[in-house]
């Protein structure tokens, strides 16, 4: 086997049910909010695990893909058809949980952020943007590790003063 093909196929793959899902499927339970994130093939190129994420929240995400496992005849059938293969995959399709704790890792940080500032208000401080959030951090001078280019004095230009 040519050294790309499972990649080119799993890419070829992912192009045409994400066509198919913003143009060709007119089940109502398929949110036009789905998008096909990645598609795993396996080493025989037999089955074809496409994971598919469901913007919103709720009852969506399973009847998105309770709309797309009946479907899945007809997404195989196209993709046979595109495709330049003897055998065509069998398609399982997943939902992605990955973007699901990206976003829940995000409004994490968002509000570790927000509780930050308000502590920093409430203590009368003031961050402004450039401002140093840490000023009794050892500078450069101070650091035994650093090279003689860290050292260099902030009125010199390139290592040379005036």
């Amino acid at each position: 086997m040519r050294p790309f093909r499972k990649e080119k196929l799993a890419s070829t793959i992912r192009m045409v049910i994400s066509d198919l899902i913003a143009h060709g499927l007119n089940d109502p339970r398929i949110s036009s909010l789905t998008s096909v994130t990645c598609v795993v093939l396996s080493p025989d190129l037999l089955i074809a695990r496409v994971y598919v994420s469901v913007l919103g929240g709720g009852g969506g995400e399973r009847a998105t893909l309770a709309g797309l496992q009946h479907a899945v005849s007809h997404v195989r059938r196209v993709v046979a058809a595109r495709l330049r293969v003897r055998n065509c995959p069998e398609i399982i399709f997943e939902l992605d949980s990955a973007m699901k704790g990206e976003a829940l890792t995000l409004r994490i940080i968002e509000e570790s952020l927000r509780q930050d500032a308000e502590a920093a208000r409430d203590r009368g401080e003031l961050l402004t943007e450039g401002s140093d959030p840490n000023p009794d951090a050892d500078d450069v001078e101070d650091d035994p590790h650093s090279t003689e280019r860290d050292r260099v004095r902030p009125d010199s230009v390139d290592g040379v003063s005036e």
